[in-house]
């Protein structure tokens, strides 16, 4: 159904996959330990953009953790609970997890620059 109606859509996302495939992991990474975007989505997106299974499974695996233990808890304190709300602390941890995964993206992409700088060809006949 996705494929019918949006056809031109799928095909931007799988080329912005293939255009990023060497830090594929990272941005999986991202996806699972950030609560930004569901879970749920994530499982329906990867097959439909063409992530390659051992991305989503090793992203998946680690990015999840995190997660999962303050889910668990969370379940095991329950009946101390007394109020009901938003753990901002659990949030801005998720958060930064998910933010701390992206960096090795944001330094490549600034070690390439700086070697695209550093290694300019010089011109012997300039001397």
């Amino acid at each position: 159904m996705v494929f019918k109606y949006f056809p031109d859509l799928i095909t931007k996302l799988r080329n912005m996959v293939n255009h990023h495939r060497h830090n594929l992991f990272w941005y999986m990474l991202f996806l699972r330990l950030t609560p930004l975007v569901p879970n749920w989505f994530v499982n329906l997106g990867c097959p439909l953009v063409g992530m390659p299974y051992r991305y989503f499974f090793f992203g998946s695996a680690i990015g999840l953790i995190p997660n999962n233990f303050i889910l668990l808890q969370t379940g095991m304190t329950l009946k101390e609970i007394e109020t009901i709300g938003l753990n901002f602390k659990h949030l801005l941890v998720l958060m930064a997890l998910g933010f701390f995964s992206l960096l090795p993206t944001l330094f490549k992409k600034k070690l390439e620059k700086l070697d695209e700088k550093t290694y300019e060809p010089v011109d012997p006949r300039e001397n």
